[in-house]
Protein backbone atom coordinates (compact mmCIF):
# COMPACT_ATOMS: atom_id res chain seq x y z
CA UNK A 1 0.00 0.00 0.00
CA UNK A 2 1.12 3.55 -0.64
CA UNK A 3 2.10 5.66 2.32
CA UNK A 4 1.42 9.27 3.17
CA UNK A 5 -1.90 10.56 4.38
CA UNK A 6 -3.49 13.78 3.31
CA UNK A 7 -6.92 15.05 4.23
CA UNK A 8 -7.58 16.33 0.70
CA UNK A 9 -10.69 14.92 -0.93
CA UNK A 10 -9.70 12.44 -3.61
CA UNK A 11 -11.21 12.98 -7.05
CA UNK A 12 -13.03 9.87 -8.25
CA UNK A 13 -13.80 9.01 -11.86
CA UNK A 14 -16.40 6.57 -13.20
CA UNK A 15 -14.99 3.61 -15.11
CA UNK A 16 -17.37 1.54 -17.25
CA UNK A 17 -16.40 -2.04 -18.02
CA UNK A 18 -19.03 -3.11 -20.54
CA UNK A 19 -17.39 -6.49 -21.24
CA UNK A 20 -17.46 -7.32 -17.50
CA UNK A 21 -20.93 -5.73 -17.12
CA UNK A 22 -20.17 -3.20 -14.35
CA UNK A 23 -19.21 0.37 -13.57
CA UNK A 24 -17.43 1.76 -10.52
CA UNK A 25 -15.69 4.93 -9.38
CA UNK A 26 -11.94 4.66 -8.77
CA UNK A 27 -9.70 7.39 -7.31
CA UNK A 28 -7.16 6.89 -10.15
CA UNK A 29 -6.68 4.80 -13.29
CA UNK A 30 -6.83 1.17 -12.18
CA UNK A 31 -4.31 -1.51 -12.99
CA UNK A 32 -5.85 -4.66 -14.42
CA UNK A 33 -5.02 -8.34 -14.72
CA UNK A 34 -6.79 -11.45 -15.94
CA UNK A 35 -6.50 -15.20 -15.55
CA UNK A 36 -8.21 -18.39 -16.67
CA UNK A 37 -8.29 -21.45 -14.40
CA UNK A 38 -9.42 -24.82 -15.71
CA UNK A 39 -11.90 -26.78 -13.59
CA UNK A 40 -13.90 -29.99 -13.88
CA UNK A 41 -16.85 -27.85 -14.97
CA UNK A 42 -14.97 -25.75 -17.54
CA UNK A 43 -12.83 -22.64 -17.40
CA UNK A 44 -13.17 -20.10 -14.59
CA UNK A 45 -12.14 -16.64 -15.78
CA UNK A 46 -11.10 -13.85 -13.47
CA UNK A 47 -10.45 -10.15 -13.96
CA UNK A 48 -9.05 -7.79 -11.35
CA UNK A 49 -8.98 -4.00 -11.30
CA UNK A 50 -7.13 -2.18 -8.50
CA UNK A 51 -5.87 1.17 -7.30
CA UNK A 52 -3.62 1.88 -4.30
CA UNK A 53 -4.19 5.40 -3.01
CA UNK A 54 -3.42 6.98 0.38
CA UNK A 55 -2.91 3.70 2.26
CA UNK A 56 -6.12 2.21 0.85
CA UNK A 57 -6.37 -0.45 -1.86
CA UNK A 58 -9.55 -0.27 -3.96
CA UNK A 59 -10.27 -3.59 -5.70
CA UNK A 60 -12.89 -5.09 -7.99
CA UNK A 61 -12.52 -8.76 -8.85
CA UNK A 62 -14.82 -10.39 -11.41
CA UNK A 63 -14.96 -14.18 -11.47
CA UNK A 64 -17.06 -15.93 -14.10
CA UNK A 65 -17.92 -19.52 -13.32
CA UNK A 66 -19.07 -22.16 -15.84
CA UNK A 67 -22.87 -22.27 -16.02
CA UNK A 68 -22.76 -26.00 -15.27
CA UNK A 69 -21.16 -25.30 -11.88
CA UNK A 70 -23.74 -22.64 -11.03
CA UNK A 71 -26.57 -25.02 -11.98
CA UNK A 72 -25.36 -27.25 -9.13
CA UNK A 73 -24.41 -24.54 -6.60
CA UNK A 74 -26.92 -22.08 -5.10
CA UNK A 75 -25.67 -18.48 -5.22
CA UNK A 76 -25.99 -18.11 -1.43
CA UNK A 77 -23.78 -21.17 -0.88
CA UNK A 78 -21.09 -19.76 -3.17
CA UNK A 79 -21.23 -16.35 -1.43
CA UNK A 80 -20.91 -18.03 1.98
CA UNK A 81 -17.97 -20.13 0.73
CA UNK A 82 -16.16 -17.08 -0.71
CA UNK A 83 -16.65 -15.12 2.50
CA UNK A 84 -15.38 -18.02 4.63
CA UNK A 85 -12.39 -18.44 2.29
CA UNK A 86 -11.61 -14.72 2.56
CA UNK A 87 -11.52 -14.91 6.36
CA UNK A 88 -9.33 -18.03 6.27
CA UNK A 89 -6.90 -16.51 3.73
CA UNK A 90 -5.93 -13.67 6.09
CA UNK A 91 -3.49 -14.37 8.90
CA UNK A 92 -5.52 -14.02 12.10
CA UNK A 93 -8.64 -13.37 9.98
CA UNK A 94 -11.79 -12.52 11.93
CA UNK A 95 -15.23 -11.78 10.51
CA UNK A 96 -16.27 -8.58 12.29
CA UNK A 97 -19.59 -8.08 10.51
CA UNK A 98 -21.63 -9.28 7.58
CA UNK A 99 -25.06 -8.63 6.21
CA UNK A 100 -26.99 -10.34 3.44
CA UNK A 101 -28.77 -8.04 0.98
CA UNK A 102 -29.84 -7.85 -2.64
CA UNK A 103 -28.25 -5.58 -5.21
CA UNK A 104 -31.25 -5.25 -7.46
CA UNK A 105 -32.20 -8.86 -8.12
CA UNK A 106 -28.76 -10.21 -7.24
CA UNK A 107 -27.91 -11.83 -3.87
CA UNK A 108 -25.04 -10.12 -2.06
CA UNK A 109 -23.07 -9.95 1.19
CA UNK A 110 -21.61 -6.86 2.85
CA UNK A 111 -18.72 -7.70 5.17
CA UNK A 112 -15.82 -6.47 7.26
CA UNK A 113 -12.85 -8.74 8.07
CA UNK A 114 -9.83 -7.87 10.22
CA UNK A 115 -6.50 -9.65 10.32
CA UNK A 116 -2.74 -9.32 10.38
CA UNK A 117 -1.05 -7.86 7.30
CA UNK A 118 2.64 -7.94 6.49
CA UNK A 119 3.40 -5.22 9.03
CA UNK A 120 0.06 -3.97 10.29
CA UNK A 121 -3.46 -4.88 11.32
CA UNK A 122 -5.50 -4.84 8.16
CA UNK A 123 -9.16 -4.50 7.30
CA UNK A 124 -10.87 -5.97 4.27
CA UNK A 125 -14.28 -4.36 3.82
CA UNK A 126 -16.74 -4.60 0.96
CA UNK A 127 -19.41 -6.48 -0.92
CA UNK A 128 -19.63 -9.79 -2.76
CA UNK A 129 -22.40 -9.91 -5.36
CA UNK A 130 -23.54 -12.96 -7.35
CA UNK A 131 -25.12 -12.14 -10.73
CA UNK A 132 -26.03 -15.28 -12.66
CA UNK A 133 -22.69 -17.11 -12.99
CA UNK A 134 -20.51 -14.07 -12.21
CA UNK A 135 -19.16 -13.17 -8.78
CA UNK A 136 -18.25 -9.52 -8.21
CA UNK A 137 -15.92 -8.86 -5.29
CA UNK A 138 -15.85 -5.13 -4.54
CA UNK A 139 -13.69 -4.26 -1.55
CA UNK A 140 -11.11 -2.03 0.06
CA UNK A 141 -8.07 -3.03 2.12
CA UNK A 142 -6.52 -0.67 4.64
CA UNK A 143 -4.44 -0.57 7.83
CA UNK A 144 -6.66 -0.58 10.91
CA UNK A 145 -4.13 1.48 12.85
CA UNK A 146 -3.43 4.17 10.26
CA UNK A 147 -5.05 7.53 9.76
CA UNK A 148 -6.81 6.01 6.73
CA UNK A 149 -9.28 4.29 9.09
CA UNK A 150 -11.03 7.63 9.62
CA UNK A 151 -9.50 10.10 7.17
CA UNK A 152 -10.57 8.18 4.08
CA UNK A 153 -13.86 6.62 5.22
CA UNK A 154 -15.81 8.83 2.79
CA UNK A 155 -13.55 7.72 -0.07
CA UNK A 156 -13.98 4.04 0.80
CA UNK A 157 -17.75 4.44 0.95
CA UNK A 158 -17.80 6.41 -2.31
CA UNK A 159 -15.99 3.54 -4.04
CA UNK A 160 -18.09 0.75 -2.50
CA UNK A 161 -21.40 2.53 -3.09
CA UNK A 162 -20.56 3.47 -6.69
CA UNK A 163 -20.45 -0.13 -7.94
CA UNK A 164 -23.24 -0.93 -10.42
CA UNK A 165 -24.06 -4.00 -12.47
CA UNK A 166 -24.89 -2.64 -15.92
CA UNK A 167 -27.52 -5.13 -17.11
Amino acid sequence: LLTGISNAQVQFKIFNYDAANFSVMFPANPESSSDITPSDYGNISSLMYSVDKDDVSYIVSVITYPKKLMDETPAKDLLDYVLESSVESIDGGKLVSFNEFNMGKHPALAFKITGNGASESLVLEGNYIMASNTLYQVFVVYDLNSKSEFAFKDNRLKFLNSFKILK
